[in-house]
């Protein structure tokens, strides 16, 4: 309806407001006395990026705000008038995107990486090729600012450290050429070892009680205290995936009630776009964005603080925002 269109500029805004939080917080947490060595740690591939939260957290955050950059690009940029806002606009959006996708690289979270090539890729591939209105120009200047992040980004052995190693890890182990029963000295073997205990530890957890599951908070504790062979893993405060740790807390049942709550968020995605008020390059991001978050909860746990549930928080309101704008139906006469 008429109300839904005049709520689209304080999505845009809200958008902007998202992006320039996280934006900030991440120059609040930049140690700026020994920012020369702390750059080199992180173009070495010795620190992951992090800046106050997790890495596999932060990784998700960048691949989120890179999504809004790139799907919502004419809307951050506005209006051509007045051009000085406009060009104010548009130097935010090339600074944001050129610091979500250094962050995304930076944070060296591989499910990230992951989700980002099998979900926004395809999607901005799609967009662009059934989009009449995106100008040359505009193609240009994504083309030219993607490309040079990748290039620059090519030059560090963090893709290398992180990827080609970790999957020969993977691979030796599916051959069955590393024994995973003591420490080898390689972090990708040995944290293959650790994540298939703690999943081993979840089965035989969760097996004992399958459907009303231990209770809230539980997770860090299952691990923490196991004991022989699951000393390893002692450190560690969760599964390694949202799916499990529900399982592990609410069991069965309380599975089923969160894939309900998943459910009406994409329901309520879906209607809005199908009635018209939520538009397509809206519909586009929040669903992206979504499946980036449950992309990376399958090998992580990003909904393990407030920034995780306050960030699916956002984009299901984005979701539901159509239930809410529409005018209400005429009064009968009389």
């Amino acid at each position: 309806g008429r109300d839904g269109h005049r709520a689209r500029p304080r999505w845009d805004w809200l958008v902007l407001a998202l992006m320039a939080g996280f934006f900030v917080r991440v120059l609040r947490k930049l140690d700026w006395l020994n920012l020369p060595e702390t750059a080199q740690l992180l173009w070495s591939g010795a620190q992951r990026a992090a800046f106050g939260s997790t890495a596999n957290r932060f990784g998700v955050w960048n691949a989120v705000i890179l999504a809004a950059c790139l799907l919502l690009h004419r809307r951050i940029w506005g209006a051509a008038e007045p051009k000085t806002v406009h060009r104010i606009r548009k130097t935010a959006w090339i600074v944001m995107t050129a610091a979500s996708a250094a962050g995304l690289v930076f944070s060296q979270s591989r499910s990230a990486w992951a989700a980002t090539a099998l979900i926004l890729a395809p999607v901005l591939i799609w967009k662009w090729y059934r989009s009449s209105r995106l100008r040359i120009r505009a193609r240009t200047l994504i083309v030219l600012l993607s490309a040079t992040a990748a290039g620059l980004t090519l030059f560090s052995n963090i893709i290398e450290r992180r990827l080609l190693t970790g999957g020969a890890a993977y691979t030796q182990f599916l051959a069955g050429d590393i024994d995973l029963q003591t420490r080898t000295g390689d972090n990708n073997i040995d944290s293959l070892y650790e994540r298939l205990l703690i999943y081993k530890l979840f089965w035989e957890k969760w097996w004992a009680r399958p459907w009303t599951g231990y209770g809230p908070g539980t997770p860090a504790i299952l691990i923490t205290t196991s004991a022989g062979e699951y000393d390893r893993i002692a450190r560690y405060t969760h599964f390694h995936n949202l799916g499990f740790d529900i399982l592990i807390q609410f069991g069965a049942v309380g599975f089923l009630f969160f894939s309900a709550l998943g459910w009406l968020i994409i329901r309520a995605l879906w209607q809005g776009r199908r009635d018209g008020s939520i538009p397509l390059d809206y519909f586009l991001f929040v669903l992206s964005a979504l499946a980036l978050v449950l992309a990376s909860c399958l090998t992580g746990q990003a909904m393990r603080d407030y920034k995780g549930v306050y960030l699916v928080g956002f984009l299901g309101g984005m979701a539901y925002t159509s239930r809410f704008t529409k005018a209400p139906p005429p009064r009968a006469a009389g």
